[in-house]
Formats: C-alpha cells, sequence, structure tokens
C-alpha cells in the first residue's frame, strides 16, 4: 500500500474520515480505504460492518498480515478476543517467519487461556530469534498451572467467554474502552490464574457486573477445578494504571 493507517483503541474517527475523503481511498487504494472503514465502524462497535470491510481489505491485498493484524485490533476492541486469535493464529500458519504477526498471535494467547499453544508459538518464537518474548512468562506459568490441575484449553475458553459476553453487551451498550490482564499469582501457597478485565463502569455497574458473572457461573456446567484455579474479576479501567503488573500481562482487548 502507498500508505497506512494505524489502529488503536483512541482511533479519531473524525481523521479517518478526512483521510478517506482527501485521498479518494475508493478509488485510488480500496486496501487503506476498506481497513480506514473497518477501524471507523469497530469503534461504533458495528460487528457485523466490522468483519464486511476488513474481509474486503484482505481480499484486495491478499498478501498483507498486516491487515489480518489490524483486523485482529479491531475485534480486540469490542472484546472479540477469541476471534482475533483465532483471526492471528490462521495467518500465523501462512506467514510464520513473521515476528510481528507471531508476537500478536502469541499475545493473543496470553488473552485468551490458550497456554499449550502459546508454549508452541513460543518455542517457535526462539527458532526465529534470540530475543526474549514479552508474554513468555505469563505463557509458562499457566501451562504449567494446567498441567498441574489438569486443565484443557477446551474447558478455559467457555469459562473465559462467560464473563467477556457481558462486558461484550456493555460495551456496545455505552461504547467503552477495556483491558484485560492476564497473570498468575499465589494465595497461601497454592497458584491460581488471574484473568481482570478492566472497564469504565461505575463502582453499580461493576458490583452489577461480578453479580451476573457469579450467576452463570452458578449455573453453568464449569468443573471445580477450573473455577478454583482461574479467578477472574472486573475492576474500574482507572484501577489498571494503579495495578502493580509486569508489561507483559496488561494488554487490551
Amino acid at each position: 500500500m502507498a500508505q497506512e493507517i494505524t489502529l488503536t483503541r483512541d482511533l479519531d474517527l473524525t481523521s479517518a474520515q478526512q483521510q478517506i475523503q482527501s485521498l479518494k481511498m475508493v478509488n485510488s487504494d480500496p486496501v487503506l480505504c476498506y481497513t480506514a472503514l473497518g477501524a471507523m465502524v469497530s469503534k461504533q462497535y458495528d460487528i457485523a460492518q466490522t468483519h464486511a470491510q476488513f474481509k474486503m481489505a484482505l481480499q484486495a491485498d491478499l498478501s498483507s498480515c498486516r491487515i489480518a493484524q489490524l483486523y485482529a485490533t479491531a475485534l480486540n476492541n469490542i472484546s472479540l478476543p477469541f476471534e482475533a486469535s483465532d483471526l492471528l493464529l490462521k495467518y500465523h500458519t501462512r506467514y510464520p517467519t513473521e515476528l510481528s504477526l507471531l508476537t500478536d498471535t502469541i499475545e493473543s494467547c496470553v488473552n485468551t487461556g490458550r497456554a499449550f499453544r502459546g508454549e508452541a508459538l513460543l518455542a517457535h518464537w526462539h527458532k526465529l530469534t534470540e530475543m526474549q518474548n514479552p508474554y513468555e512468562t505469563t505463557i509458562k506459568q499457566w501451562a504449567l498451572i494446567y498441567r498441574r490441575q489438569s486443565l484443557m484449553e477446551s474447558e478455559v475458553q467457555p469459562l473465559l467467554e462467560s464473563a467477556l459476553s457481558l462486558v461484550h453487551q456493555s460495551l456496545i451498550r455505552q461504547r467503552q474502552n477495556f483491558l484485560i490482564s492476564a497473570d498468575y499469582a499465589n494465595y497461601d501457597g497454592a497458584p491460581y490464574l488471574s484473568y481482570t478485565i478492566y472497564i469504565d463502569e461505575t463502582v453499580d455497574d461493576l458490583l452489577e457486573l461480578e453479580e451476573q458473572h457469579n450467576h452463570l457461573l452458578s449455573s453453568g456446567n464449569f468443573k471445580e477445578n477450573l473455577l478454583d484455579n482461574i479467578i477472574i474479576t472486573f475492576e474500574h479501567l482507572v484501577m489498571a494504571e494503579k495495578a502493580t503488573v509486569t508489561p507483559e500481562s496488561m494488554r487490551h482487548g
């Protein structure tokens, strides 16, 4: 592409619209046009159009894994980290030596509790570079606890999605920002996995989210050792700045 658009949580919609108009991207650069439109509609939490615009961008540039990474960022921004991870895993198989793509894919495994897949990607990472991966410790610690407690990724996903489904509904209503912090800790000598969702809600709304989630857990089919070893909490977004977490554990959704 002749020009690029970056996609972040705080994308300026007006600026992006001006880019589309001034560059006449529909005719001159359809890839950039569809990417910008996909970014805009994701900020409006229009899921169908987010998928539609980014898929057209990918069709217009079949060789660009960068578009896939931007697509995944948009999905993360609307609290769809599992869809983002699926997309990145798919493109990693196509472009296994792209370090930027590999980094995003490993990060997506942290955000989705895919510890074993993350381990495999880390092994591949070390074949390509001697650099330490920023998510290495978290992935390894999660995988270690999975093995010790006989947890499976297929069991963990529905548990994390139960919390994300509530967050997703809130984000669609109020178009808020949120963060995911995947970490690990010890309580009375027993290690556990911590999955914290930071969202810009009032204290009362956070308590309501927690109550709704507890109801989902009590009415679901989650195994006891799963609930004992993975603790999911909701916190105000401001607390993310005060929380003591490593850079590898604090990632946006």
